[in-house]
């Protein structure tokens, strides 16, 4: 249990770190490659505007200095529109094309006119990865123009590889100290969980001795006077008493033990053990149902299984209104066991959802008090110990424990 929750802890704040760093990266790309758009956008529709296109770079006569373009950054600066690399060709309707801008280094005038072409039926974007086109049309024409935008992108990568590389190191660092921190977090639970099992050793022993003298010393209380509502009474704790022993060991043993698995009827079990109950079930005045698929097998301690089907089946009956059901099924290579059963209302200690309280040892969800808060932790460690889960749930009275093998 201290092992899971441990496991948990981790899983958890890993799985939070990860979401924040992945928002916060994520943002940052998306911005960053939606302003290097924007910029392309803005730099097809500054070509478009003129024939001529940006036309040549500025000059100044020599011995003076022009201050245009002094501290502009992006396509507004002349030093920037005379390296951008770009084409356009127009086709009309009958399918000619003409070239109207040719800037660009890195293709023919042929494959740019080609290049065009495949794209004059489409709107805006990218192709080949780094080159933004836009195609609109014109007196009567079909402008497509294709911008090199790959020195713009190139730092865009950049941030993108760095904050890759930097989540993946954070992320690690981050699990190494969660996981160094993990072990402080949960000592103190498993110093007590340490304690709590060496109590229950120490109780169960202890608890032998004085027990087996009450039970003497009322058998010689018998022999002088008789049997009375006193010695029966003795009777009836002494026995709950040896009971509640007896289930302490029990969960000892569960919590260490081995599983020793075998192949067996887990159908036929279960029915055996609504059978049992069902006598005490309906003194009680409930009604017990079943639906149990046949010929369900399960590989394990078929002893094990049985007790914790017993145990099961006994909370539900003693804590039952007016009925008790229990259903078997398999579903691929899950075998689901349910038991269910109506209730008063749900006990203050179990709102708010914290079902699972119930396998707690010495948990008391009952108001009376009935009952020792054992059955259900020695049903969980039996599931446990064959690797399946448990788990209560809780809808309009209704109390439902289900197990999965």
């Amino acid at each position: 249990m201290i092992k899971k929750l441990k496991i948990k802890f981790i899983v958890t704040a890993m799985v939070a770190i990860s979401a924040l760093l992945f928002l916060i990266l994520a943002t940052i790309n998306i911005v960053n490659f939606s302003l290097v758009t924007a910029d392309a956008d803005r730099v097809i529709g500054m070509i478009t505007q003129t024939e001529n296109g940006f036309g040549e770079p500025l000059s100044a006569p020599s011995g003076q200095w022009q201050p245009e373009g002094r501290g502009r950054m992006g396509p507004d600066a002349p030093d920037t529109q005379a390296s951008i690399r770009y084409f356009t060709f127009a086709f009309d309707e009958s399918g000619s094309v003409r070239e109207v801008h040719f800037r660009m280094s890195a293709i023919s005038r042929d494959d740019a006119a080609l290049w065009a072409e495949s794209l004059k039926n489409k709107t805006r974007g990218w192709t080949r990865s780094i080159y933004r086109y836009s195609v609109y049309r014109k007196n009567g024409e079909t402008f497509v123009t294709v911008v090199d935008s790959g020195r713009e992108l190139l730092p865009s990568y950049r941030v993108l590889w760095a904050s890759i590389i930097g989540s993946v190191t954070g992320l690690i660092v981050s699990f190494l100290v969660i996981l160094f921190l993990s072990g402080k977090f949960v000592k103190p639970l498993l110093d007590s969980d340490k304690r709590q099992k060496a109590f229950i050793s120490d109780a169960s022993r202890e608890m032998k001795t004085p027990l087996t003298a009450i039970a003497v010393d009322k058998e010689v209380l018998k022999e002088r006077f008789g049997e009375n509502e006193s010695t029966r009474s003795i009777d009836r704790q002494v026995d709950k008493l040896f009971g509640l022993t007896l289930k302490l060991n029990e969960l000892l043993v569960y919590e260490r033990g081995q599983v020793e698995k075998e192949k067996f009827d887990l159908s036929s079990e279960i029915r055996d053990a609504v059978g049992e109950f069902k006598e005490i079930a309906e003194k009680k005045g409930l009604s017990v149902e079943s639906d149990l698929e046949d010929k369900v097998e399960l590989s394990g301690d078929r002893s094990l299984i049985s007790k914790a089907l017993r145990e099961s089946l006994d909370n539900a009956v003693k804590f039952g209104k007016t009925f008790v059901r229990c259903c078997l099924k398999k579903t691929d290579d899950r075998i689901i066991i349910s038991f269910a059963n109506d209730a008063d209302g749900l006990p203050e200690n179990l709102r708010g959802g914290e079902y699972d309280r119930v396998f707690e040892r010495f948990f008391k969800g009952a108001p009376n008090g009935e009952g020792k808060g054992l059955g259900l932790s020695i049903v969980k460690e039996i599931v446990l110990l064959h690797g399946g889960r448990v788990k209560a749930t809780v809808k309009n009275d209704l109390f439902t424990l289900k197990v999965e093998l």
